[in-house]
């Protein structure tokens, strides 16, 4: 089920983009830069293109993979001088940047002339009401407790649900003594920290 929605949502993604480039020629590749192809099995992602190329005649992708560290990178690189791929992976975190930078089109527009129902997607990426990006996949970052803290707090057990964790969080932070209930270390040279 998980691949299958991952990739019906990868064919939506790239199929709002090639639709202009599609209607003006026979055959259009589309470059797809992202950070994915290296963290999945060998083989894995390609053969997620190829079902969606085998669907698709006329549109052939080209992976221009790399590990996470470097990607923003490249894309911001690939912003600045207009030579940025087709499709790109993102962060969510990245979306707001790139769209102050004018390097990311609105996917809105192309999802309503194609008659794309939204309602169907599980999170959008949005921007003053408009649609940048289209999460295809959520990552499982790992929770680490410090169960000292947990004590001192009241908190009896882990968080189970997002209730939970806000309400563990809220329980355990203490900004006069430094000391806070969450964080999220984000860094472009380690993923999570």
């Amino acid at each position: 089920m998980k691949r299958k929605t991952i990739t019906l949502l990868l064919m939506v993604a790239m199929l709002l983009v090639a639709v202009g480039a599609v209607m003006a020629q026979d055959t259009v590749t589309l470059e797809f830069s992202q950070w994915w192809e290296p963290e999945l099995p060998a083989g894995e992602f390609r053969a997620l293109m190829d079902e969606f190329e085998a669907q698709n005649p006329g549109i052939t992708v080209e992976l221009i993979s790399g590990p996470y560290s470097t990607t923003r990178d490249q894309i911001v690189a690939g912003a600045a001088t207009g030579t940025m791929s087709d499709v790109v992976g993102l962060d969510g975190a990245w979306v707001s940047d790139f769209v102050k930078q004018g390097a990311l089109a609105s996917l809105s527009d192309l999802m309503m002339e194609a008659g794309y129902d939204d309602s169907e997607l599980a999170a959008q990426i949005q921007l003053n009401g408009a649609t940048y990006m289209i999460p295809v996949v959520n990552f499982v970052y790992p929770v680490f407790v410090n169960l000292d803290l947990m004590e001192a707090a009241g908190v009896m057990s882990p968080p189970a649900t997002r209730d939970e964790f806000a309400a563990a969080a809220s329980a355990m932070t203490d900004p006069d003594n430094n000391v806070y209930g969450w964080v999220l270390p984000l860094s472009t040279e380690q993923p999570n920290g």
